[in-house]
This record gives structure tokens, C-alpha cells and sequence, in this order.
């Protein structure tokens, strides 16, 4: 995926398991990001991804890792949050 800013592609890194890594590419400095999760421990599992932000879906259960980036709103939400439910969404905007 590209916008005006990024390339961005997800690798998966071991074969039959979910452990992915994220490449980013900045255009402008021409310097790469390589990564398993965000700075905050977040793990992405990337949706849709556009000029100032990606969705990822959040897997129920790593929904434990959101509690130190979330709101107190956000997270009686999260706590309200069951395997069964449709998928919790999380927007990551680009800094």
C-alpha cells in the first residue's frame, strides 16, 4: 500500500503463524521503518490504510495490550469487549 507520504507492507515473518513485521518506507527522507509492533506494543493487523492513518482490527486476545493508549471511555468499552462481538477497531494515525 502508498499514500503521498509511505510505502507500507506487511511480511509474514514465520510461516502458518501470525507474527507479522511492518516495512515503511518515508518518500520524503527516503529512510525505512521495520518493525513487529508499535512503539506503544501494539500489534497491527493493518485493514485500510490511508494519507494520515490505518485501521487495524483488534484480535480479542490481544485486546489487554490497548489499556495503556485508550481512554477512560475507551476503555470501558474494551472492557465491555467479548470474543463474540463484531470486531473492535482501532485507528493508528501517522505521526
Amino acid at each position: 500500500m502508498q499514500n503521498a507520504h509511505y510505502y507500507y507492507t506487511v511480511l509474514r515473518v514465520e510461516p502458518g503463524m501470525d507474527i507479522n513485521k511492518h516495512l515503511f518506507y518515508d518518500k520524503k527522507t527516503g529512510k525505512s521503518r521495520f518493525f513487529y509492533k508499535t512503539t506503544e506494543g501494539i500489534l497491527l493487523n493493518p485493514l485500510c490504510f490511508t494519507e494520515d492513518y490505518l485501521i487495524c482490527e483488534l484480535e480479542y486476545e490481544n485486546r489487554e495490550m490497548m489499556r495503556n493508549v485508550l481512554s477512560e471511555e475507551e476503555l470501558k468499552k474494551l472492557d465491555a469487549f467479548s470474543y463474540d462481538d463484531n470486531p473492535f477497531l482501532v485507528k493508528c494515525i501517522f505521526k
